[in-house]
């Protein structure tokens, strides 16, 4: 059921380089060495509407992005709804229907190796909005540029897989629901998570290969969040509002953290004393950098 279509093309060769293997579902990465080259030719520009309109219930939404320009936001009058720009004919978005499990993902393309001529040749951009109707939200994302709010919207549960993608995800209002939980998986990717405190999560876990993350705790804080981040290396901002008790404990001797702020260091916890729900963050990480802002 989860065929995205073009590769991570580029989580191929930085994984290959990191020598870590990740796997966004669905999307198989290739060895480092492949013996076989596919070409793909661009085509003349088409336009795809998209408008899914929404079960009874909670939807099961899955979108699967696997290389271009993703944007996606509120505000539509459907599940979902947008315009699919593209030129390879092979990345006609596709939709999956069974009960209340949706799939939109990129076309049938079956990638084998690393194609010739990905570049500024082929395009491939999804403008869309998501509806009111609430829902369980997967985003599979291969090497693709997204920016993505998902704030207002009715979320239950959020997992994003990430390869070699940059991502900007913002939770700009905060979410009316409880979400049950927010997961993120990704290869040596670039994030900025902003205002997570308006995800209305139980509990937040990043694991990822590598790469930058920026995740921004600002928001409407109701309860006390834990947060788990567990990387083989790369580089970790944290930032939180001042006032905000937090507790971030840290796994990891070649870590490097540094902090702006009343921050406490005790044993291999680092404390910012407030009132109200408290975060609690615990950070696993073979080697890379932590830094703890207060702002």
């Amino acid at each position: 059921m989860k065929n995205y279509g073009v590769i991570a093309m580029i989580a191929v060769v930085s994984l290959a380089v990191l020598a870590c293997s990740f796997t966004i579902p669905g999307l198989r990465i290739l060895p480092k060495f492949v013996p076989d080259i596919e070409k793909i030719e661009p085509g003349p520009m088409e336009e795809k509407t998209i408008q899914i309109p929404a079960p009874d219930g909670i939807a099961d939404l899955e979108i699967g992005f696997g290389a271009g320009r993703l944007h996606l936001a509120g505000g539509g009058s459907a599940l979902v709804t947008g315009i699919a720009s593209y030129n390879v004919e092979q990345l006609r978005p596709v939709i999956e229907h069974s009960g209340s499990q949706i799939v939109l993902r990129t076309g049938d393309i079956k990638l084998e190796s690393i194609p010739i001529g990905w570049g500024d040749d082929l395009k491939n951009e999804w403008n869309l909005q998501l509806g009111s109707s609430p829902m369980n939200l997967e985003l599979n994302i291969g090497a693709a540029k997204a920016n993505i709010d998902l704030g207002g919207i009715d979320l239950r549960s959020f997992d994003l897989n990430a390869g070699a993608a940059d991502i900007a995800l913002d939770f700009s209002k905060q979410n009316p629901a409880e979400m049950d939980r927010l997961d993120v998986e990704a290869g040596a990717a670039h994030m900025e998570l902003m205002n997570l405190a308006n995800a209305h999560a139980h509990r937040i876990m990043l694991s990822a290969a590598g790469g930058d993350f920026y995740l921004d705790f600002n928001g409407d804080i109701e309860r006390d969040l834990m947060v788990e981040i567990e990387m083989a290396a790369g580089n970790v901002d944290l930032i939180f509002p001042e006032g905000v008790p937090v507790e971030v404990t840290v796994d990891g001797a070649l870590v490097n953290v540094s902090y702006s702020g009343a921050w406490e260091k005790e044993g291999i916890s680092y404390l910012q004393e407030g009132e109200g729900p408290a975060i609690f963050i615990s950070v696993t990480a073979n080697a890379g950098g932590l830094n703890l802002i207060s702002e």
